[in-house]
């Protein structure tokens, strides 16, 4: 992966305990509570969840039983979280925040291994994934049930395996990119259509190559793409068959009849609509809550320059695509979240122009990058250690604000949801356990931050 583990090994270590001690270990939502029963009923054998369930969001009643209509990716990750915590007679919503942090942390791994596939050298893509991976969304969603964090590391682990494919024409990554699109589709089944339009993409530069690239080593790539696309696939298509009576009806699509929307749930016509939800809304728009990738998007040209034509065609699809599939959504924004969940795996992608500015001579600019990289970070720091889930959209006034108008009120009203500030609560009185749920957690991010930032400005000193 062309990973230097002197520089990457601790940085991530570091970074994964600073996940896990601010995983959520307090709230469960109808999301969460749904994901960990079907986890439960796939270890008894069953794909149905207690009948008490359907009365929340996100779940639906049949003659069969009650079925939980988010992905069945999420619940399978769930699966050994939760029969350990029922050993251990625990809560599973912590462990299941730890099986997230992992994720997370491969996603920042694979980032900077595809950041260094596009260009990047070793400094700038340790500084741009570590700082992607602290001061943007991914954070957040690292430590509570989402699979938001999960879908980020596949999809930063199939761009690299593309690339590699198309620079390489090795037969294996066929088998790779099978077993990692078949994963992400159990996650998010809309992420096909960007899947499938980067394959046809990866084909196209396939037949224009020469010499490595013939006709059998096409067709042995696809076979094995297939081959190892077929067991989760297979999986989707019978729990689809057992819990719907069809393998082609998803369980999302009876939570769209119940309540009320037609068809698939997408409509081109909220595109317009739909991007300025996701990116400009004050309320939980990505640039009003994460201004760097502000940065990122006035550097996207610059970045387009330095790349090979293939890759410059890869990364501009796997950006785009996606976005317009969920700014196209029936609910864009993504529901009780913060911010645009929908975003997180597709910041990866979108951060890489920072590594641009990593290297830039102005001191202005690195200054700039550095200053929203902070004010992020102490958002992130907040958010995670008083709960990832703030008022929704449709509470917020149009002026209002996420971060500005619910998180805060509910920090000042000394809510606290993290791991840490639970555990140092049983141990210590309330108010020695708030002040220390929160300085060490800023500590380490601050120490992580430092380390990442010397090492870039160092490598540009000499």
């Amino acid at each position: 992966m062309g990973v230097v583990c002197e520089d990457l090994v601790p940085i991530l270590v570091a970074v994964f305990l600073l996940f896990v001690l601010t995983v959520n270990a307090v709230i469960y939502t109808s999301y969460s509570l749904g994901a960990i029963a079907l986890a439960r009923g796939l270890i008894r054998g069953s794909p149905y969840v207690d009948l008490w369930l359907c009365v929340y969001a996100d779940h639906v009643f049949t003659e069969r039983g009650c079925i939980y209509t988010g992905p069945l990716g999420l619940a399978l990750l769930l699966v050994v979280p939760t029969l350990l915590a029922d050993a251990l007679h625990i809560s599973p919503l912590a462990l299941c925040g730890v099986a997230m942090v992992f994720t997370g942390v491969l996603a920042i791994y694979f980032s900077y291994s595809l950041y260094r596939e596009l260009g990047g050298s070793r400094e700038e893509a340790l500084f741009v994934s570590v700082v992607n991976g602290l001061c943007g969304p991914l954070w957040v969603y690292s430590v509570h049930v989402f699979p938001q964090a999960p879908l980020a590391f596949l999809y930063a682990l199939f761009l690299y395996t593309l690339l590699k494919l198309l620079d390489t024409a090795r037969a294996i990554y066929g088998a790779v990119l099978g077993l990692l699109a078949s994963a992400m589709i159990l996650l998010d089944p809309s992420m096909a259509i960007t899947i499938c339009v980067l394959l046809l993409i990866a084909l196209y530069y396939a037949l224009r190559g020469c010499g490595r690239w013939s006709a059998r080593r096409v067709a042995l790539v696809a076979i094995l793409f297939l081959a190892s696309a077929l067991p989760l696939a297979t999986a989707q298509l019978l729990y689809n068959l057992i819990v719907t009576s069809n393998p082609l009806t998803f369980p999302e699509m009876l939570w769209l009849r119940r309540i009320g929307v037609e068809g698939l749930g997408f409509n081109p016509l909220q595109i317009p609509y739909g991007l300025y939800t996701l990116f400009i809304d004050l309320r939980k728009g990505l640039i009003p809550l994460y201004p760097i990738y502000i940065l990122a998007l006035m550097y996207m040209p610059k970045a387009l320059k330095g790349m090979k034509r293939e890759s410059k065609a890869v990364w501009l699809v796997a950006i785009t695509m996606p976005i317009l599939v969920y700014a196209s959504w029936q609910d864009v924004d993504g529901g009780l979240s913060y911010g645009p969940r929908f975003l997180v795996p597709i910041t990866l992608l979108m951060a890489y122009p920072l590594t641009h500015i990593a290297k830039s001579k102005s001191r202005v600019t690195k200054a700039t990058l550095i200053t929203l990289a902070m004010f992020s970070l102490a958002e992130n720091l907040l958010v995670v250690t008083t709960t990832p889930y703030p008022a929704p959209l449709e509470k917020l006034k149009p002026f209002e604000n996420q971060f500005l108008s619910s998180e805060l009120r509910h920090f000042a009203e000394g809510f606290r949801a993290s791991l840490i500030y639970k555990e140092l609560e049983e141990a210590l009185n309330p108010g020695l356990a708030t002040v220390l749920a929160l300085v060490i957690p800023i500590a380490l991010a601050i120490a992580i931050f430092m380390s990442v930032t010397k090492k870039l400005l160092k490598a540009h000193s000499t």
